[in-house]
């Protein structure tokens, strides 16, 4: 099983719960410490941490709640797809604060292993940037619009074809470095580009988390993880502020 975490708001609660979990032979931690790495956990671990939200307002103990939950399932968000509604959601999320990281017109061009040699330094930086933060947002749009792309006589079905294979490949890479991390992937040929360079065939839809998106759950090397996609044309602009 992958870490699986529980929040209480009793110290003896959690310890109640966690107890239930340890007598199924299941490596089980009880915490109060809220500034928790979640690296420093074993896959299969129960995390059961003590919050004291009870005493506080609505409002405050949902943005502790939720803080805390991203810390430990943050999301790398991958969008594929240029539908204008998409795009708008990527701009609200990133005036709110949430990095984003266009893809370089050269890795998108070369053939070379999106973690070694000349794609190394930005891969570097993108690991590092999801390491940082809870949230990262890969856009590969603006690459369409570097002259490098212009001027390499690569046609538009070709590049988009091209896009979606490489977005596939760094996320195979990014997931096996960031085991922790939720996937979002906006655009059905990115989604499949995915799959393909994982080799996986199947998702498991777990429930709709809104209008065109789909929770799934997806097996691969032994781990579950969890996968959320997206029509590009569905959602608020504040949608991926919501997750």
């Amino acid at each position: 099983m992958q870490k699986m975490l529980l929040i209480a708001d009793d110290f003896t609660g959690a310890l109640d719960t966690g107890v239930k979990f340890s007598e199924a032979g299941i490596h089980t931690v009880v915490s109060t410490n809220a500034d928790f790495d979640p690296a420093m956990y074993q896959e299969d671990t129960v995390l059961v941490l003590c919050v004291p939200t009870r005493h506080l307002g609505a409002q405050e103990a949902y943005q502790t709640v939720r803080t805390i939950v991203e810390r430990f399932s943050g999301r790398v968000v991958v969008c594929g797809s240029v539908n204008p509604i998409s795009l708008r959601q990527m701009d609200e999320a990133e005036r709110q604060g949430t990095p984003r990281v266009h893809l370089p017109a050269a890795f998108l061009l070369n053939d070379t292993p999106v973690n070694e040699g000349e794609n190394k330094p930005f891969y570097d930086m993108l690991i590092g940037i999801c390491r940082q933060h809870d949230r990262v947002l890969i856009d590969s749009r603006q690459s369409a619009g570097q002259p490098m792309l212009q001027n390499s006589g690569i046609l538009l079905e070709q590049l988009r074809q091209r896009t979606a294979i490489r977005l596939g490949q760094l996320l195979r890479a990014l997931l096996a470095e960031n085991k922790d991390k939720r996937l979002m992937i906006i655009g059905g040929d990115t989604l499949l580009g995915f799959m393909t360079a994982i080799h996986c065939t199947e998702l498991m839809p777990q429930r709709e988390l809104a209008d065109g998106m789909v929770l799934s759950a997806l097996e691969k090397d032994g781990g579950t993880y969890q996968v959320i996609t997206k029509s590009g044309g569905f959602g608020s602009d504040k949608l991926l502020l919501t997750l």
